[in-house]
């Protein structure tokens, strides 16, 4: 009985007045799914209750989804659980129904039950053999349905329905003729398919000649479809060119472009006498694994676009939704799922302005729990699809929700979203992009408005771009730099066919990738020589980077920096090479050592304390050794006693000073507390001489450069040294884009003096070398090193890298070989072959010798490093003169008496030394040196004190004496 069920459904399609007439209850073919929670409050949440507070509307809407429509299913509850969230003045309520919507009977009954409950319109997905009954539904109760679909109506004008897929019948139409086919296969596996090839051949029919063919087959088997494809590769045409097949595939899911890709890759079908246009809105998301190293070319179309901001921060919230609520969440975003989030956005925005205008739109139409229709003068509950009193009551709103739906335009995720008077898309975007050989979706151009227009290349040459790779060879976009890449000596420099013109880092690297990878590559010099600055105005990107996102080359393989703004737009590999920004200046000369360099080891406040401690310690000492009577000796001269100490003022500068150049002196200190100085003096001197003598060696032989700047912040500081860096690159960007003030302050300087930029690095290094040290160039380190070791040996690197960052090989966005590429720098990194390749370039090959580099055997010190020394000796000996001959001329007779020099009374002087004081005990002076045992001792010291007229201690009595000095 079940399964007769659905029988006792009696339907009548009348096209022209689109009667239906349904008696049933619910079929057990269909799950049915009422929020009762949230339907039971409509009466209680109208405007204002009873004290006139206000309250949230509740709006229903009814959904319709097939067992297939995860995506737009789990993406429109996904926004209408965000919509509900955020917004204030309404809320929306979903009744949802999961159903066969192929089969018309359970359908009609999926859509008679959500109406008898009452929705203000449908959103849902539809089939072509079920696209009719919705037509007669919505046209008969003005209920809006709007479906991310696209299917054909019968009446256009009286139509309720909002198609949210964008027509794309004229974009086939248009690549088409693009390409320049001539011959073509269509094949198709739906009814849907069928329609738009016959619109396809609609748009050709008046331009079309007779050399044109358009060959139409059906799929009959999309699960197995070997068979038939071997047949469509049997095909040829009499015109065109029989080497390739152009096929169009227009299938009705993606599951199905999906199977049958691998079919056709399973025949054979993916080489590169193949071209195949695929007419789905989600290419970009296929598995191309088989069809990229083939050269094959594929040519589909996007309608969502993953670099539009929005789509951006919807994916950032879809990737991480619950998925238990939404099982699609976290999956990538199909088109139709797109379409369901701008639908929500569509209804939601024409509720929003109809309740904008006013307020009480809706008030009368829920009354106790329920919806009710008011159509002219007939109250009903709910939209009944049959009321055997009035038959066929409208919804009360369907032609003015109708109309404010088509009138909204708004951005969503699929473009612009505005419709015609039909319910269609207008005015709407479809992103082209292709597939070849190493190479994943890529972004070619886009269709609007009834053109294709090309993106990022001529259109002249866009046909021809696309077989550039069907040899299987890799287009390598590089610069000339030194040591990266640069002309063999003695090669053809002209010869643009072959690689071994070539030689540097980067020819190593490639051979060395391409050996692991089986890869065959062609060098190609960048047109404009230039690395890759995006412009501010156009969006466009000149250099290597800008051949790489317009397809002109499929790898950049040079010393190209990678930045953030850089990574959006191309891939880059793990960095084969960590450098950063440098500065380059003119070496300037060496300073020799000077004159007095014998004096650098000290400081000049060494030196001074030198000179302190020295004059310290020799008072010192000449004052303990007055105040000590063991310093003190007796002398006898005639019949006259004497005390003599050897310590006076100059003897203890004398002593000092002997000790100090560790010659030693005549006098020594007796005293205990003379020795307590002198030997903490000998200690000072100790280990003043060592230190001393352990850093002269350095002074005297060691040249020293006295560069003008040390850092960044020098340079940017002076005025007298320009500076700049190459015009279109990352190192100029860095510092106009730079939040540290240091750099900021420098970007801006070569921002307003413009002519201090240079095309090329080659360039800069040659200004820096005509400059006479005037000019500062700023580059990449890698780059200041090899220059730094190039003859003339004339530059030179000062300071630190002013960052830190890394060069890799690009690729476009999504290509296939970047994950590999990956993987084998890694590989070359570990195994230390990178570092072996630069060890060859910059340091094997260098031509200049290393500024630390310390000589092997010894050096010889010329005259102009002790000269100083020489000067002080000169100095000394012209000043001893002058002091004999002062002595000579004024002091002679002063000090000695003339008959001295005579010689003749030498003999009679008699000088009579007492006991030396070595025979003192205790400070007693002892008399048993004297040659008479009845000398009175006390008597002699008498009359020797009064004769001196010393004030009674001893030691000091050459201060009571004018003549003291010959006392001494």
């Amino acid at each position: 009985m079940k399964k007769d069920h659905c029988a006792t459904v009696t339907i009548i399609f009348v096209l022209s007045s689109s009667v239906i007439i349904i008696s049933s209850s619910h079929s057990h073919h269909h799950h049915y799914h009422h929020h009762r929670s949230q339907g039971c409050t409509w009466g209680s949440q109208l405007f204002r209750t009873k004290r006139g507070v206000p309250v949230t509307l509740n709006l229903p809407v009814g959904t319709i989804y097939g067992y297939a429509d995860q995506q737009p299913r789990s993406a429109f509850k996904f926004e209408f659980a965000n919509f509900n969230a955020r917004e204030f003045n309404f809320k929306l309520q979903l009744l949802e129904n999961i159903t066969n919507t192929r089969n018309s009977c359970f359908l009609a009954n999926s859509l008679c039950d959500q109406m008898a409950i009452g929705v203000f319109l449908f959103f849902g997905s539809k089939d072509t053999k079920s696209a009719e009954t919705i037509e007669s539904f919505t046209r008969k109760f003005h209920v809006p349905y709007v479906c991310p679909c696209l299917t054909k109506v019968v009446d256009p004008k009286n139509n309720f329905q909002i198609h949210m897929k964008p027509p794309f019948t004229m974009a086939i139409v248009d690549m088409i003729r693009h390409y320049r086919w001539r011959n073509m296969i269509y094949l198709y596996d739906s009814t849907e398919g069928l329609q738009r090839f016959n619109e396809v051949m609609s748009a050709f029919y008046e331009d079309m000649t007779n050399k044109e063919t358009m060959l139409a087959i059906r799929l009959s088997d999309i699960n197995h479809a070997h068979e038939q494809l071997r047949f469509i590769d049997s095909i040829r045409f009499r015109n065109g060119d029989p080497n390739i097949l152009n096929i169009i595939f227009d299938l009705s899911s993606q599951e199905a472009y999906e199977l049958i890709m691998k079919q056709l890759a399973e025949v054979g079908m993916n080489k590169e006498e193949y071209f195949y246009l695929f007419a789905t809105m989600d290419f970009s998301k296929l598995n191309f694994k088989h069809f990229l190293h083939g050269g094959v070319n594929v040519t589909g179309f996007d309608l969502v676009n993953t670099e539009e901001p929005n789509v951006k921060s919807f994916l950032r919230k879809w990737r991480t939704a619950n998925q238990a609520i939404y099982p699609a969440a976290g999956h990538p975003l199909m088109s139709e799922a797109a379409l369901a989030v701008d639908a929500m956005e569509l209804i939601t925005t024409a509720f929003r302005r109809m309740l904008a205008k006013k307020d009480s739109v809706f008030q009368e139409n829920f009354r106790r729990t329920q919806m009710y229709n008011f159509y002219g003068d007939v109250i009903l509950k709910g939209i009944q699809c049959f009321n055997d009193e009035h038959g066929f009551v409208p919804w009360q709103h369907g032609q003015n929700i109708l109309k404010e739906l088509k009138s909204v335009e708004f951005n969503g995720l699929t473009g612009p979203v505005s419709f015609d008077e039909n319910g269609y898309r207008k005015n709407y975007e479809i992103h082209v992009s292709r597939v070849g050989l190493n190479q994943p979706p890529l972004r070619i151009g886009k269709w609007s408005k009834g053109h294709f227009t090309v993106v990022g290349e001529d259109e002249n040459n866009f046909y021809q771009s696309n077989f550039t790779r069907r040899d299987g060879v890799i287009r390598i976009t590089t610069i000339l730099v030194a040591p990266f890449l640069q002309y063999k000596k003695g090669g053809n420099a002209s010869d643009k066919n072959y690689n071994n013109r070539f030689e540097g880092f980067m020819v190593d690297l490639m051979e060395k990738i391409a050996e692991r990878l089986n890869l065959k590559y062609r060098f190609q010099l960048v047109h404009d020589n230039q690395y890759g600055r995006q412009d501010m105005k156009t969006g466009k990107w000149n250099g290597i980077m800008g051949e790489l996102i317009d397809g002109v080359a499929d790898m950049a393989v040079a010393p190209l920096t990678i930045t953030l703004k850089r990574e959006n737009v191309v891939d880059f590999t793990k960095p084969f090479m960590d450098v950063g920004i440098s500065i380059m200046i003119k070496k300037p000369e060496i300073e020799k050592p000077g004159v007095f360099s014998f004096m650098k080891p000290f400081s000049i406040q060494i030196w001074m304390f030198i000179v302190l401690a020295y004059a310290a310690v020799s008072v010192g000492l000449f004052f303990v050794c007055r105040a000590s009577p063991y310093e003190w000796r007796k002398l006898i001269q005639g019949s006259i006693l004497k005390y003599e100490n050897e310590f006076s003022l100059v003897n203890s500068f004398w002593f000092s000073a002997g000790a100090l150049m560790l010659q030693g002196s005549d006098a020594c200190p007796r005293s205990l507390s003379g020795r307590v100085i002198g030997t903490v003096w000998w200690f000072f001197v100790l280990i003043i001489i060592s230190t001393y003598t352990a850093n002269l060696a350095a002074f005297l032989t060691i040249e020293r450069l006295v560069t003008p700047i040390a850092s960044a912040d020098d340079l940017a500081t002076q005025t007298e040294i320009k500076y700049g860096t190459v015009r279109s690159g990352s190192t100029r960007e860095f510092f106009e884009m730079s939040k540290v003030p240091t750099f900021r302050k420098m970007g801006e300087f070569m921002k307003f003096n413009d002519h201090y930029f240079v095309e090329t690095v080659a360039e800069g290094i040659k200004r820096v070398r005509n400059s006479k040290g005037k000019y500062a160039f700023l580059l990449e380190s890698t780059s200041n090193e090899y220059a730094n070791s190039r003859e003339p040996c004339d530059t030179m690197k000062v300071g630190r890298n002013l960052n830190s960052k890394g060069f890799g090989i690009a690729t476009p966005l999504n290509s296939a070989l970047r994950d590999e590429l990956n993987l084998v720098v890694l590989e070359l990194k570990e195994d230390g072959t990178l570092h072996r390749l630069k060890r060859r370039w910059w340091q094997d090959k260098s031509q200049c010798a290393p500024d630390n580099q310390e000589t092997s055997g010894k050096r010889s010190l010329s005259l102009s490093n002790v000269a100083g020394v020489f000067y002080i000796l000169i100095g000394g000996l012209v000043l001893a003169v002058l002091f004999g001959a002062f002595e000579v001329t004024l002091k002679r007779l002063q000090l000695v008496p003339k008959h001295i020099y005579t010689m003749k009374d030498h003999e009679s002087s008699e000088v009579k030394l007492l006991q030396t004081p070595s025979e003192r005990e205790n400070g007693i002076i002892s008399d048993c040196g004297m040659n008479s045992q009845d000398f009175n001792n006390d008597e002699l010291l008498d009359n020797e004190i009064n004769q001196q007229g010393f004030s009674g201690f001893v030691g000091f009595e050459a201060f009571g004496d004018g003549n003291a000095h010959t006392d001494v």
